[in-house]
């Protein structure tokens, strides 16, 4: 999964960090440095697989760079108010999702865009970017590996086998989040299997999960093939 901003991307067992420059937008955003009062935070995930590069407008106006394909765009600062999103798909005329949406004062949002381009959804989540306790990491899930079914997830030391080990997010279904999860800072590997199996879709590798960060892990399916790919996402640095 491709991101503009701290992340590393898996999938399988291949572990990679990338980092993208950022793309000022004006008008209704901000940056994501520039928080004005009255104002929230606002992403978007790009998680359809068969949807051409998407580009999003807010109250008809202003858009985020285009995304494609398992890219995450950087938070910005929108108006805490409601506030028409649209999105458009490259090659489409019609809108592909239109909906109002509603923003607090102070509170961050992501948009997880999932589904069949003939039947497009999408996930309007309020984030929780506040920082753990000092030494302990707070961390989700987010599965959007379409065809994968209900997964487990294990956080554990990097030599652990699985045998005997108890996921600390279980029978998480398609297109949902789990629960915000806080441990303590180190390295550790990301597994997430099919639920009560042993077989591993992802793997991370040994990855360091700094104390007093916020995380979100989202699995996605794979490029033209059965495997799941992921990126961990280090929300509270945007």
């Amino acid at each position: 999964m491709k991101r503009r901003g701290a992340s590393s991307h898996f999938t399988g067992r291949l572990l990679a960090t990338t980092a993208m420059a950022l793309v000022a937008i004006m008008g209704v955003f901000g940056c994501s440095g520039s928080e004005s009062e009255d104002s929230a935070r606002f992403r978007i995930v790009h998680a359809s697989p068969s949807t051409p590069p998407i580009s999003v407008t807010v109250d008809g106006n202003r858009d985020f760079e285009q995304l494609t394909y398992g890219e995450s765009s950087e938070y910005r600062s929108i108006a805490a108010d409601r506030h028409r999103i649209r999105i458009n798909a490259e090659g489409i005329v019609a809108s592909i999702y239109d909906q109002d949406r509603s923003f607090a004062v102070d509170d961050d949002y992501t948009l997880f865009v999932y589904g069949d381009i003939g039947e497009i959804r999408a996930a309007f989540i309020k984030d929780d970017n506040e920082g753990p306790q000092r030494d302990e990491f707070r961390i989700r899930v987010a599965h959007f590996a379409e065809g994968s079914g209900t997964v487990d997830v294990y956080i554990t030391n990097p030599d652990d086998d699985l045998s005997g080990q108890v996921p600390v997010v279980s029978s998480l279904s398609f297109a949902s989040l789990s629960r915000y999860l806080d441990i303590q800072g180190g390295e550790y590997r990301i597994r997430v299997t099919p639920h009560d199996s042993s077989t591993v879709l992802l793997d991370s590798g040994a990855v360091e999960l700094r104390s007093g960060s916020v995380y979100t892990i989202v699995a996605l399916k794979d490029d033209n093939s059965s495997q799941v790919s992921g990126t961990l996402l280090e929300d509270n640095l945007q």
